[in-house]
């Protein structure tokens, strides 16, 4: 079962994309549009205690300065409203 905050995610997604986010126990992945796709991952890291949850998102387009594609990541531990707002300000940009 996929964790409250990929459910926040996929949420957040909804309806603001090409398509509708798909879900899974531990990823929320979205085509933004035809060249554009964001996902955002539940990753365990080890820590003293045992593991700890945090989430990356990789958010790909394509690099039309090189051959290669480009992405940018983005990794917290517990500002999950970093990973919320970036999903928002992409929204706005496909919106325009």
């Amino acid at each position: 079962m996929a964790t409250d905050f990929l459910q926040q995610v996929q949420s957040a997604m909804q309806g603001k994309f090409m398509t509708d986010p798909i879900l899974t126990d531990e990823v929320c992945h979205v085509e933004v549009d035809n060249h554009r796709t964001m996902a955002v991952s539940l990753l365990q890291v080890p820590s003293e205690v045992g593991m700890v949850a945090t989430y990356l998102l990789c958010d790909f387009l394509p690099d039309f300065c090189s051959d290669g594609w480009c992405y940018r990541t983005f990794h917290t531990m517990d500002e999950y409203d970093v990973i919320l707002d970036h999903i928002a300000k992409v929204a706005e940009e496909v919106a325009q």
